[in-house]
Parts: C-alpha cells; structure tokens; sequence
C-alpha cells in the first residue's frame, strides 16, 4: 500500500507541474476540427441506432 501512496504522490506532483508549466492552465473548450477528431472523437461512443449527426459532432462540441 506504501508504494501505491509514493506512486500516486509521484504522479501527483508531476500533473501539477505539467499544469503550470503548459501553455493551457484550462481545458480547451474551442477546438478545431482535426483536433477534436484526434483527441476527443476517439473517446466518444458513436450512436447505433437512431439518426446520425448531421452538422458534425466537432461543432456541437464548439457549440456554446
């Protein structure tokens, strides 16, 4: 259990540098459509029934 604290510790303190040294310090919430189809598409569940998305999921996402 000891090394799992140290570990998590460990990974702890280098998100928390990656944080504050990147160049966002937010999470995007704009993305282009290569980005998003790179990044966010990968990890969405894609619809098995029903009508398909019409306008692109990229720009729902961009949607405010």
């Amino acid at each position: 259990m000891r090394n799992y604290r140290k570990k998590q510790k460990i990974q702890g303190e280098v998100m928390e540098k990656l944080l504050h040294k990147g160049k966002y310090k937010t999470i995007p919430t704009e993305l282009k459509e290569e980005e998003f189809n790179k990044y966010v598409l990968p990890h969405l569940t894609m619809p098995k029934r029903g009508p398909k998305c019409k306008i692109g999921y990229w720009l729902v996402f961009n949607a405010n």
